[in-house]
């Protein structure tokens, strides 16, 4: 036996645990030490570093899913800007974003134009039911009228509705409506 086996040894016969026990049981208890600790110390390692490298390949997957993802929220919002700026920048919308009040809107009768202009933009769009345009104070147009779930009088009580930029920035604001029977999210 070579001297730390001998040592081993030694210190078992010496240990009250040990002491009147027979010698096969000295050398059950000395051989589970010498396989049970360094199985449990590889076991600890070996679990840490499968954890360690699951986590990563979960992050990597996540990354590789969300990036299509990404991509098409991207090119969609850009999309959407795209189609309100095409109404914001129309003449005829310019000339009722330079209007102050009523009168001025129903003498001019722009109303209409407006709603044709923001019904052919809708319809060129599968994704948009319908598009709701408020001037402060002055107008309210929801080209679902009477038919829309949410009167666009009621927005303006709206959480978010303080947070709308009044320099005629476009601006997305997601939300949760009740429509029919269900839960129905918005832009």
């Amino acid at each position: 036996m070579d001297r730390f086996t001998e040592e081993i040894a030694s210190l078992l016969n010496r240990s009250r645990f040990l002491r009147n026990q027979p010698l096969a049981w000295k050398l059950f208890v000395f051989s589970a030490v010498l396989i049970i600790i360094p199985m449990i110390v590889v076991g600890i390692i070996s679990y840490k570093q499968s954890a360690y490298s699951l986590e990563q390949q979960a992050i990597l997957n996540n990354r590789q899913a969300i990036e299509p993802i990404e991509t098409h929220l991207e090119y969609y919002v850009r999309d959407f800007e795209s189609s309100s700026l095409k109404i914001i920048n129309h003449p005829d919308m310019q000339r009722l974003l330079r209007m102050r009040t009523t009168e001025e809107v129903e003498q001019s009768r722009i109303r209409s134009e407006i709603q044709d202009l923001i019904r052919t933009e809708m319809y060129s769009r599968p994704d948009i039911s319908h598009i709701t345009l408020i001037l402060d104070n002055v107008l309210a147009i929801d080209t679902l009228g009477i038919r829309s779930p949410y009167p666009a009088s009621q927005l303006r009580d709206e959480y978010w509705y303080a947070s709308v930029p009044h320099d005629g920035l476009p601006s997305i604001i997601s939300r949760s409506i009740d429509w029919k029977d269900h839960r129905e999210p918005v832009i």
